[in-house]
């Protein structure tokens, strides 16, 4: 979905619904960007 024009808006909410539909197989991809140190962000 991300950085992808939808002509419609049926293409892009068909492309909402399919993200969510398979949400529970992206959950092991998602965990692995969320660590510890990707939270730690120092500010200048």
């Amino acid at each position: 979905m991300k950085n992808k024009y939808y002509e419609n808006y049926t293409l892009f909410e068909n492309a909402v619904e399919t993200f969510f539909q398979t949400f529970n197989d992206r959950i092991a991809d998602m965990k692995s960007l969320l660590n510890f140190k990707f939270g730690i962000i120092k500010a200048n």
